[in-house]
């Protein structure tokens, strides 16, 4: 019991521990105090770029004939660089998991996720591939980790890291409904509106599952890696035939997004349970370390 009870006393980052010195001390100081109303400036920060470069690469496929996954190869690429700029100017890096590796000892934490995230989509992955050209696949493979990296990067990383002080499930919550919120401006893109539902509820579910692991693990690549291959099925068949992937019926939107989340939020549930929650509070520091006297005082 000695050796759980000690490393409560030792964070997943410390102030020093790969975090590069902040740019704008002020502002980190602030967002620290303000956690509610960073949050929010944050998203809309995010949001707002996000229209912007969509505005822009529109004509670009209209004038330009550029193709599909072209077109998601480029702003992916600058959806990036959004996700990094406040990275780099709060220095946030070891704070948000980008300094910590993938661990032996938290494999286990990853098989139900793989499975309900992967698992699910691996059968349909062979004739999509059948389909598919070489420099599609590539493709699709490169913006998938940008879009892992793009979308863990801010929700799970800056957006989770800046409302942590509300709260364990608190900033769980906010992160991932906001992540899901972040799907609806996709109707200025002209995606359906059922899509866009189906979008919510996967992602809503999929953040939830992925920021407790975020916070069990210390990491954001496990989210990141599978973030990535959850999408390479989707952004394959979107270049192939949009069309069918987008015209989907109301009720397969409301099935699918819905058994994500029947599966999804219970494993979420399990890896943050009361305990661990707990625990994470004094990994992270909202909670002080327990002592070993007030320990021996529990233990008696």
């Amino acid at each position: 019991m000695q050796d759980h009870l000690s490393s409560f006393a030792t964070p997943l980052y410390k102030e020093n521990d790969g975090d590069k010195r902040p740019r704008f001390p002020r502002l980190q100081n602030w967002l620290t105090s303000h956690p509610w109303l960073g949050t929010i400036l944050l998203f809309v920060y995010f949001i707002v770029l996000l229209r912007v470069v969509s505005f822009i690469l529109t004509p670009l496929v209209v004038h330009w004939h550029i193709t599909f996954i072209q077109k998601e190869l480029i702003g992916e690429s600058v959806y990036v660089l959004v996700t990094l700029v406040p990275l780099a100017l709060l220095g946030w890096w070891s704070r948000t998991g980008f300094t910590r590796g993938i661990r032996g000892r938290d494999l286990a934490l990853y098989i139900a996720p793989f499975l309900f995230l992967v698992g699910v989509t691996f059968f349909a992955i062979p004739a999509i591939l059948a389909k598919s050209n070489t420099s599609m696949i590539i493709m699709a493979v490169i913006i998938v980790v940008l879009v892992g990296i793009a979308e863990e990067g801010f929700f799970r990383g800056i957006l989770l890291q800046s409302s942590l002080r509300i709260g364990i499930w608190p900033s769980v919550l906010i992160s991932s409904a906001l992540f899901a919120l972040a799907h609806i401006s996709n109707v200025f893109s002209g995606i359906t509106l059922n899509y866009i539902i189906a979008q919510i509820l996967l992602g809503f579910s999929m953040g939830v599952v992925l920021a407790a692991l975020r916070l069990r693990s210390g990491s954001i690549w496990p989210g990141i890696l599978l973030h990535a291959a959850h999408d390479f099925p989707g952004i394959l068949q979107l270049a192939i035939n949009p069309h069918q992937v987008l015209n989907v019926s109301l009720t397969a939107a409301l099935l699918g997004g819905g058994l994500y989340c029947v599966f999804l939020l219970p494993i979420a549930f399990i890896l943050l349970r009361p305990r661990k929650a707990r625990e994470l509070r004094i990994v992270y520091g909202l909670d002080p370390a327990p002592t070993q006297t007030a320990f021996n005082d529990v233990s008696a």
